[in-house]
């Protein structure tokens, strides 16, 4: 990295030449470090660069430069639509989160088309970017798609979690049947339902909870609590430390206290208040939230502002902040 990202913040096309030859001869443990250099530099030559990897035919050397592109917010369209042609789900994926990040004269018809791809995986990687950007044809794709019978293909069942999560984060009272079928079919969902934040969530949560710290899955019942919490705020009881009966009664007694304090008029609900933008920002910007949602809160800011804002959470502290 420390070499990498030197030769990035050069003004110099040599440098960054120098960068490039250094990532094809380097193992592929590397390439994220490779990643921060190019996102983090200041070479102007940088962007010319990252195209030019994008026509590499190492499929490895493209993820590097398209996923360092989409977190630098400088998509080349050109570069979308080349990788886009590739016969690789995992290179596509990666091209329609970047392609989102066009201006919307160009997204939009481009994300439109790939909803009749005949990859699930694509076509709901596609209708989730245009849910980001606010367009109603994501959403109508990704339910729709829940609503099909469940098949036991993997691009099938990737594509099935890609619809619920998106969904969840959009936050629409409009799914909330929706995804508490999908949750209840694939049990290890059943966390997600606190980031939709439904009110009438809240009983399968607390239920999934008092079920799995009766089976002894402590690992699970974590889990599930954590999503309560989402919605209600920090404070659940663990299992760690007590038995079934005495978790109980203390989850009980969390959620009687919550319910006498939750605001009535609440169709989405977020660490015990109603939901809002503010609230997603307030706790992505805070210092002590935990690095691993702070992704998922960056995107749910990006559906929120209907792709106005990205946030690149690993990117310098101070742009962040911005």
């Amino acid at each position: 990295f420390a070499l990498a990202f030197t030769l990035c913040c050069l003004d110099s096309e040599t440098a960054m030449r120098w960068v490039a030859l250094a990532l094809r001869r380097s193992h592929p443990r590397t390439f994220p470090a490779f990643v921060d250099a190019f996102v983090l530099g200041s070479n102007p030559a940088i962007d010319r660069a990252l195209a030019e990897l994008c026509r590499s035919d190492e499929s490895a050397l493209v993820e590097v430069a398209i996923e360092a592109m989409t977190r630098r917010g400088r998509p080349d369209m050109a570069s979308v639509v080349l990788v886009l042609m590739r016969p690789s789900a995992s290179l596509a994926a990666k091209a329609i989160a970047l392609a989102a990040r066009l201006p919307a004269a160009s997204a939009m018809p481009l994300l439109t088309r790939l909803l009749d791809n005949p990859d699930p995986l694509i076509a709901a990687h596609a209708a989730s970017a245009l849910l980001t950007l606010g367009d109603a044809r994501g959403p109508k794709h990704l339910r729709a798609f829940l609503q099909q019978s469940r098949q036991d293909e993997p691009q099938h069942r990737l594509a099935r979690q890609v619809a619920f999560e998106a969904l969840c984060l959009l936050g629409s009272s409009f799914d909330r049947s929706l995804l508490a079928v999908e949750a209840n079919a694939v049990p290890e969902n059943i966390p997600w339902l606190g980031w939709h934040g439904h009110p009438d969530h809240l009983p399968t949560l607390i239920e999934a909870a008092r079920r799995a710290a009766l089976a002894g899955t402590f690992p699970e019942c974590e889990r599930i609590v954590v999503g309560l919490e989402r919605m209600c705020g920090v404070g659940a009881p663990r299992i760690s430390g007590f038995g079934p009966t005495e978790f109980d009664a203390r989850l009980t007694t969390y959620y009687k206290a919550f319910e006498e304090r939750r605001p009535l008029q609440a169709e989405r609900l977020r660490l015990g208040a109603a939901w809002s933008p503010t609230v997603v920002a307030n706790e992505l910007a805070a210092r002590d939230t935990r690095q691993g949602i702070r992704p998922i809160l960056a995107r749910e800011l990006a559906i929120a502002t209907r792709g106005a804002v990205h946030v690149d959470v690993a990117g310098w502290t101070v742009q962040q902040e911005r």
